[in-house]
Parts: C-alpha cells; structure tokens; sequence
C-alpha cells in the first residue's frame, strides 16, 4: 500500500502551527475538513497520514493540538484533486488533497490526540537525512562521470585533467562528498543510538540536509562546467541532477529552516558535535 504524508497546506509549509485543517470529535469517529497541498504520492495513495487541528488554543500556544489521522484514500469526501508539476521530482507525483466532513473512526489516530506535530517532526527528521543521504549518492556519481571525461577530453593538445582550472573543480567536488558523507554517516549514527541515549540529534539531521543538498548542488554545477556544451545537452542527465539538488533545497524543511533549527539547538545549551 501507497501512503502519503499529508501535512502541509497552501498556507502552512515551514509554519506548521499555521495549519488550518480540522478535526472535530463525534462519538468513536472524528470528522475531518481541509486542504492539502504539495503532497507527494497523493494522486494515488491509498492512505494519507493527514494532520489536522484537533485543539485551537494549544496550536495558538504553540504547546500541541495537533492530531495525525490516518485516512483511507476511499473515504467519503477525500479527492485527490490534482497533479502538480514540480522541479525535478522524478518517480513520484506531488498533488493536492481536500477534505469535506471525511469520518475516520478513533482507532485510525497515530499516536495520541493533540501530539501529531511530534510524529510530524520526527517523519520529517528521517525524511531530512534520506535526502542528505541521496544527495551524497547523487554527488559521488557526478564526480565518477566529470573524472572519467576529463581523463579523456583533449582540449590545447592535452585533457582536460591537465588542466588546473579543472583540478580545483575536481577537489572541490571531492571536499564537498567527504564532508557531506561523513556528516550523514555520523548523524546516522546519532539516530541509530537515539533509543539509547534519548537524544534525537535535531541539530545534527538539519546540518546533514542543509550541507549535502547545497553540496550537491555545487558539484552538479561543476560536473556540468566540467562537461561543458555535453553537460547542458539531454545526452546527459546532469541537468536533472542539477534540478534535482535545486528541488530538494525546499522540502522537508527548507535551507533557512535548517539553519534556524541548528541555530536555535545551539542557543538551548546543544552544543556538542
């Protein structure tokens, strides 16, 4: 089964308490009202994991309110409305979701009533690190791709790794992977270590994101000026790799929010590496 994760709204992104759908309570059901926009895999999840505002004044408070249901995509008054192109998003479709008086009995809240915004978070943290993570695969086949070109390319009666101009692009590349790998390896570590320690290491998932997204997108920009005319031609896929890093500089959180989150961790005491 297909589930979408359906928490962002067209008004509510990075502001989560901005949220506006609703969940109210009727007997063993509760009834579900809103929209939902950006969600990747709705146009044909069969479940969405939907959160909705269950308590006003705890969201106003910024303290909870917050209830993650999850829905059947055959409810009532759920539709998939539309598919919605997106930037370099390949292998899956974002859509947007409406929801009119859709009933989901009791036994379908995730978690408990008025805490979703902590499963929210923690969806979103693994999610974060799956990206870091790809953008280090994506990363090292760039530089695989610009190292075996430029070992072959002759430009002036040499190749182009002759030339220093592309030496510098080549290390630069290998700085940025060593660096964005060993902070999501490291960071793995911290998440794997987490029912031990009790520590979800927040500061350290928004550090993986934010380097390894921006770093991947420094080196496809490199692999592609490496390549020159071939790396802007559709013979080679780095322009989607290119678009790709762009993409995923938003979702998840964007790269201000992750420097928000790292800074407001180091402000609370969070201060070990």
């Amino acid at each position: 089964k297909t589930v979408c994760f359906a928490l962002t709204e067209p008004d509510a992104g990075s502001d989560v308490w901005g949220l506006k759908c609703k969940a109210r309570r009727d007997g063993d059901e509760w009834v579900i009202s809103g929209t939902k926009q950006w969600i990747t895999n709705s146009p044909y999840a069969e479940h969405a994991a939907v959160f909705a505002v269950t308590d006003p004044e705890l969201v106003a408070q910024h303290k909870g309110g917050i209830t993650c249901f999850l829905v059947d995509a055959q409810s009532p008054g759920y539709q998939a409305e539309k598919v919605l192109p997106i930037m370099g998003h390949m292998g899956s479709d974002c859509g947007a979701i409406s929801l009119d008086e859709v009933r989901v009995p009791n036994e379908r809240v995730m978690g408990q009533v008025d805490q979703g915004f902590q499963i929210g978070m923690l969806g979103i943290s693994e999610g974060r690190l799956s990206i870091a993570a790809g953008c280090v695969g994506m990363s090292e086949w760039a530089l695989d791709r610009s190292l075996e070109y430029a070992k072959q390319r002759k430009t002036f009666g040499v190749t182009l790794s002759e030339h220093q101009a592309i030496q510098f692009m080549l290390a630069e590349c290998a700085i940025d992977i060593f660096t964005a790998k060993q902070t999501v390896v490291r960071t793995a570590e911290l998440v794997d270590a987490f029912p031990t320690t009790g520590r979800l290491p927040v500061k350290e998932i928004s550090i993986a994101k934010s380097y390894a997204v921006e770093g991947a997108e420094r080196v496809l920009d490199r692999a592609i000026q490496i390549h020159g005319g071939m790396g802007l031609s559709n013979e080679l896929p780095f322009h989607e790799g290119f678009r790709i890093a762009r993409t995923l500089r938003i979702p998840d959180g964007t790269s201000e929010i992750q420097r928000r989150t790292i800074a407001r961790q180091l402000l609370r005491g969070d201060v070990v590496f």
